[in-house]
C-alpha cells in the first residue's frame, strides 16, 4: 500500500509498477519522458535524522544491487554509495518534503524518523555499470592467466632443479593448484 501511495504522490501510475518490490525497495518503472528507471527506497526508523538518512541510502544501494543482478545482462559489482552520490543516482541532500520524511512519536524515547529516497538510473548509468563489470571480470581473467603461466614456469623450473626425480609429484601438485585457481576464479 505504501508503494502505491508513493507512486500516486509522484504523479504517474505505471503499469506493473508494483511488480518488483520488497519492503525497502520498490521499482516504480521507467519514466516515459526520459527512459530512466525509477525506484523508491525506504529506510528503517531511527532516532536521529542522520542515521535514518544513512539507512535509507544503504537500502537504496542494496536494492539497486539486487535489481542490477536480476537484469538480463547482470551486473555483479553494483556501485557503492559514494559512486551513487557522485553520479546523482540518489540525491545528496535531504529534502524536507512530506513524501520524503515520516515522523512517529514513540513516547519517552522521542521521535523516530525514516526517509524514503528516489533512485533514478539512466541508460547511461547502466552502460557505465556494465562496462565497469566487464573491466573487473577482465582483470580477474588476466590475473588468473598470469597465475597459470607462473604455475607452468614454476613447474618447469622445479623439474629442472630436481633433475626429473619429482616430475610426477610436481605434475600432480601443479594440476591441483591449477584446479584451485580455476575454482577461485569461477566462484568469483
Amino acid at each position: 500500500m505504501k508503494s502505491l501511495l508513493l507512486v500516486l504522490m509522484m504523479g504517474a501510475v505505471v503499469p506493473g509498477a508494483l511488480a518488483q518490490e520488497t519492503d525497502a525497495f520498490s521499482h516504480i518503472g521507467p519514466d516515459p519522458k526520459t527512459g530512466n528507471e525509477i525506484f523508491i527506497a525506504i529506510g528503517e526508523f531511527r532516532s536521529s535524522p542522520e542515521k535514518a538518512w544513512q539507512v535509507a541510502l544503504e537500502a537504496a544501494r542494496d536494492g539497486l544491487g539486487v535489481w542490477l543482478a536480476a537484469r538480463p545482462t547482470p551486473v555483479r559489482n553494483p556501485p557503492n554509495l559514494s559512486e551513487m552520490l557522485r553520479l546523482k543516482i540518489v540525491p545528496d541532500t535531504r529534502e524536507p518534503l512530506s513524501s520524503q520524511e515520516e515522523n512517529i512519536d514513540t513516547g519517552p524515547n522521542g521521535s523516530m524518523v525514516r526517509y524514503s529516497v528516489q533512485v533514478t538510473v539512466s541508460p547511461d548509468h547502466l552502460r557505465q555499470f556494465r562496462s565497469k563489470d566487464r573491466l573487473n571480470t577482465g582483470t580477474w581473467a588476466m590475473l588468473g592467466l598470469t597465475a597459470m603461466l607462473m604455475l607452468v614456469a614454476s613447474f618447469f623450473r622445479l623439474d629442472e632443479m630436481t633433475r626429473g626425480y619429482l616430475t610426477a609429484i610436481l605434475g600432480t601438485g601443479g594440476v591441483l593448484l591449477a584446479l584451485t585457481i580455476c575454482y577461485i576464479l569461477w566462484s568469483r
